[in-house]
C-alpha cells in the first residue's frame, strides 16, 4: 500500500509534502493518475503545485496522453490568472 495521502488532502499538507506526493506520482508514469492529480490540483488557491505538476509531467511525456492533455486544459481554464 502507497504511503501517499488521497489526492483530496493535498490542499492540507505543507508544501513540501504536496511536491513529494505529486513527484511520486510523476514518477509513476500512470496517465490515469496524472489527470487526476491535476484535476485536485486545479482547484487548490496555490497554483504553484499545479505548475510543478504540469512540468514533472511534461519532463516525463505524459502530457501527450489524451486523459493528461484534457485534465491540462481544464486545469487552466480553472487556475487563477496568476497560475496560468
Amino acid at each position: 500500500m502507497s504511503d501517499l495521502p488521497p489526492f483530496g488532502e493535498l490542499a492540507r499538507l505543507p508544501f513540501p509534502r504536496q511536491i513529494a506526493a505529486i513527484d511520486a506520482v510523476v514518477e509513476g508514469g500512470d496517465p490515469e493518475s496524472g489527470a487526476a492529480l491535476l484535476g485536485t490540483l486545479a482547484g487548490l488557491t496555490d497554483h504553484e503545485p499545479l505548475a510543478h505538476a504540469v512540468r514533472g509531467l511534461a519532463r516525463a511525456g505524459t502530457l501527450a496522453h489524451p486523459r493528461v492533455a484534457a485534465a491540462v486544459r481544464r486545469a487552466i481554464e480553472v487556475a487563477p490568472d496568476t497560475g496560468v
